[in-house]
């Protein structure tokens, strides 16, 4: 999932006549994407992680970026912390430095929940 949104969200920022040359493997991204989401919210690393918040920004990113009408923040608060910043999985799933706030999750994620 999380190459699968990544890949996807970096070839959507090509310019109009190159992305045309992949826009139907972007098109299946899209769709598979959509038809990965967790029941409960979000994507992941793999099926067998379970969501994470960086994994959840990229998806969300890249779906935006196709022209979806996606919303970001009931996928993302589960992962703020009390110092403002964002974890890579929630308290329930995981420990130690997973559940701590990571410039790199961070910068993501706040740019995933931008309007």
């Amino acid at each position: 999932m999380w190459t699968t949104a990544y890949i996807g969200y970096r070839l959507s920022s090509l310019p109009s006549a190159r992305r045309a040359t992949v826009d139907e493997h972007l098109a299946r991204a899209d769709a598979w994407l959509r038809a990965s989401e967790f029941p409960n919210g979000g994507w992941g690393y793999t099926e067998q992680t379970g969501p994470d918040a960086d994994s959840t920004s990229l998806a969300l990113l890249f779906l935006r970026a196709r022209g979806g009408d996606v919303t970001s923040d009931r996928r993302l608060c589960a992962y703020q912390q009390p110092d403002g910043g964002f974890s890579t999985y929630t308290r329930d799933v995981s420990y130690g430095a997973w559940v701590q706030s990571h410039s790199d999750v961070t910068a993501i994620a706040l740019l995933a929940l931008l309007p």
